[in-house]
Parts: C-alpha cells; structure tokens; sequence
C-alpha cells in the first residue's frame, strides 16, 4: 500500500480532536477539497449514535503517495487517510446520496475550496434529468415565459443546484423550453382574445339585431293600423300574419316572432293589447265597452 498513490485522497476529523484552524490548514496547501456537512446524525448497525465527524476529500493536480498523506493526517489528528476509487462517489457519500437508509445531510452544506463545484462532480445522468424535470416543472407551475425571470426565481427559492443545470449544465435545453413556452402561451393567450372580441361583438351585433327585429315590429304593428283607420280594428290572429308577413319581407324567418317570444318570454299580444287600447280577441276597442 505504501508504493500506491494518486491524486484524491479522503480522510475524515472529529470535532474534539481536530485542531483549531484546521480549515486554514487546508487553504494554506491550496489544494482543491470538499468538507462534509458535520455527520452528527449517522448510527452505527446496532441504532447507537456514532461520534459527529466530517469527510474531506482533496484533490491533488499530482500523485501523492500513502505516506505523504499519513504525514498531512497526524497534523490534522485524523485517522489513516483512504485513496479515491471514485471521486463522484466520494463526494456523493459526502451527503449520502447514494445511501437512502443513512441520514440525509443538506447538499448546500457541503463546502467546496479551489474553483471545484461539488454539483458538477457528483452529478449523475439521472440527477440531471431528474434537476431538469423539477426544473420545467417550476416553469409550469409559476408560468415563466423569459430565462432571466428563471434565474431570479431560483436565486429567490434558493435553488442553487437547479440553477447551476440551468446555467452551466443544460442552458440550451432550458432556455429552449422557456422560448418554446413563451411562443405557445402567446399563441394561446392570441387565440383566446380573438375569441373573446369575436363573442363581444357577437353580443354587439346581437343586441343591436334585437333593437332592430323590436323597432320593425313596433313599425310594423303602427303602419298597420295606421292603414287600417276608419275601419274596424284588427283582431289579434290578423295583426298577427301581418306582422309575420312584413317580417318574412324584412329578410326574417316566418317563425320569427314565435322564437323570439319563446326565447325572450315576451307576449305580443298582450302587448298589442296594451300599447292599442284593442281587444285582441273581439277586434273592439275598449273605448266601445
């Protein structure tokens, strides 16, 4: 073991025999690391609490071999170091990503030293598509429609592992789904006025059509009796055909006034009979009861 050597190693330090600016220790070397949030909730296999400590991986630009380590550790009071198998592996372990039954320690915690991103490192494909689903997924629900109010909803939330994929990992895609969203929502939002203005002025054209149909009764009814005078005035069942008649010439259907009356519960009638002082039934005026 000691001939082995290479360029990550891990180690880890507990808080009551690690010494006192131990983390300057580190920046001292200028070596890239990760540190672990503080592991004060793990348990052994029995239930019992382990004792708090915390994992450090540093990543050298050149081999280091077992002993050279050793020498770095007894400063730090820390157990024998451990070569890297892996170093996604490593720094996933650093907040048990990998390990469902362990604790789950928070992800912003881990601390990063030397310009290396431990969201880069321990990303997996599945992380990815997994970051990018909840991604789009926040896009639906707050319905945004421009990248930079995307950046500032997740610096707000803060998301800063969502917004590492949106900016470094998957910008592409992202800003993709945004623009694609925006064109499809404008489009909607397009259609549904058309369609609003197109019923507003249905309801226009409608209401100024019914002032129209009234008018050319009420004109109707008065031209009737108009030419009618001197004569005995006309029952209702002849008012009534001359009313469909005339309107039948006007461009309506013969069951105009049917329909409309139906529709508007409107009885003409009636109102032939109130507006004219003429028995409708009897085709009399009231002034000859």
């Amino acid at each position: 073991m000691a001939t082995k050597v290479t360029r990550n190693w891990e180690f880890i330090l507990y808080p009551e025999s690690a010494p006192e600016g131990w983390r300057e220790q580190l920046r001292e070397m200028h070596v890239p690391y990760f540190i672990s949030p503080l592991h004060d909730k793990d348990v052994q296999f029995d239930g019992t609490p382990k004792k708090p400590h915390w994992h450090v991986i540093l990543m050298f630009s050149s081999n280091k071999s077992v002993t050279q380590m050793q020498e770095l550790a007894e400063k730090l009071n820390a157990p024998s170091p451990a070569m890297v198998q892996s170093l996604s592996g490593a720094a996933r372990y650093l907040i048990h990503k990998d390990d469902p039954d362990k604790y789950q320690y928070p992800a912003s915690q881990v601390e990063e030293y030397g310009g290396v991103s431990w969201l880069e490192i321990c990303a997996s494909t599945t992380d990815t598509r997994q970051a990018m689903q909840e991604l789009f997924m926040i896009i639906r629900e707050h319905d945004i429609r421009d990248f930079d109010v995307l950046i500032d909803k997740l610096i707000d939330m803060p998301r800063l592992d969502l917004l590492w994929i949106a900016t470094e990992k998957r910008t592409l895609a992202v800003t993709a789904y945004v623009n694609g969203r925006w064109k499809r929502m404008r489009n909607i939002e397009e259609q549904e006025e058309k369609a609003r203005l197109k019923r507003q002025h249905e309801v226009a054209y409608e209401s100024v059509h019914e002032a129209h149909y009234l008018a050319a009764i009420g004109r109707i009814i008065r031209d009737t009796i108009k030419s009618n005078e001197g004569t005995p005035p006309l029952m209702w069942s002849e008012m009534k055909e001359h009313i469909k008649g005339a309107l039948v010439d006007a461009g309506y259907s013969a069951d105009a006034l049917e329909e409309y009356e139906k529709k508007n519960g409107i009885n003409y009638k009636l109102r032939y009979e109130s507006d004219t002082g003429i028995d409708v039934m009897n085709g009399k005026t009231y002034k000859e009861d």
